[in-house]
């Protein structure tokens, strides 16, 4: 038996014969460019770069998660989130704030911005998040499960001075988030 990324397509079909198994090997995907991998979709993830990662895929990238309790600090501050627990082994793109779709259930894409990663303002020392502020709409959303689609990195996560500078940040990538996802729909 093989291992460590040892054998080829050969190696395939010789140990499905031996299990009864029937091995069709496909061609390797191209982009023009090089072969399309997972790596280079992780890399493309990992760099905050949706747009190549989507065009790599057959369906743009997505992450799923259920609404749990948090804090309450978003709605004090006037931009209620959704706190989600995503599944541990879901590769998630680069910390930063995205401009996303969500859905819920059958219902959507809502414009949203998500913040993905730390709370280095609120709580440096608490772990990574995962959070999203429907833009222009007011739902009920603890306990459901909601599936977030970001389409646009806005930028690196950042700690502010107060909280009064975090929440001028968000209404600033409120509006850009906005202003692209529109884009998205008018073009």
């Amino acid at each position: 038996m093989a291992s460590g990324r040892c054998g080829d397509a050969a190696l395939l079909r010789k140990l499905g014969q031996r299990h009864g198994v029937r091995v069709r090997v496909a061609p390797l995907l191209g982009d023009g460019r090089q072969r399309i991998s997972s790596s280079r979709i992780r890399s493309a993830l990992e760099q905050g770069r949706l747009e190549e990662a989507s065009r790599l895929m057959p369906h743009p990238y997505r992450l799923q998660g259920r609404v749990v309790a948090g804090r309450g600090l978003g709605r004090e501050l006037g931009w209620p989130t959704a706190n989600l627990q995503v599944n541990g082994r879901k590769f998630l793109p680069r910390e930063g704030v995205y401009g996303c779709w969500v859905r819920v259930g059958d219902e959507g894409p809502f414009a949203a911005v998500m913040n993905l990663g730390p709370q280095p303002t609120v709580d440096p020392a608490a772990p990574s998040a995962v959070e999203v502020h429907l833009l222009d709409r007011t739902m009920t959303l603890n306990g459901l499960e909601l599936e977030v689609e970001p389409v646009c990195f806005l930028r690196s996560q950042q700690a502010f001075q107060d909280l009064d500078h975090l929440s001028a940040q968000i209404g600033k990538d409120a509006q850009q988030a906005r202003q692209v996802l529109l884009s998205q729909i008018a073009g």
